[in-house]
């Protein structure tokens, strides 16, 4: 919901996934981990100044098919 449904962003809620150079440089594993911690506002990589919730509630399996996802997205603007 925070990304769209393309996963290109919202405008000031969630950045461009397509794009994001954070996705291009995490390996999938990290991606999961990152997924189940979130991002707090105040944390000095947030671009949105916004939070990230984090997804620990989701299965593992289903975590790593979302990262998977994203990888073979970004950098295909």
């Amino acid at each position: 919901a925070c990304h769209g449904p393309d996963a290109r962003g919202i405008d000031n809620l969630g950045v461009d996934l397509v794009a994001s150079p954070f996705v291009a440089r995490s390996a999938a594993p990290d991606l999961v981990a990152f997924l189940k911690a979130g991002r707090l506002p105040d944390d000095p990589a947030s671009l949105t100044g916004r939070p990230m919730p984090g997804f620990a509630w989701v299965a593992e399996g289903e975590l790593r098919a979302l990262a998977d996802f994203l990888k073979s997205r970004n950098g295909k603007g």
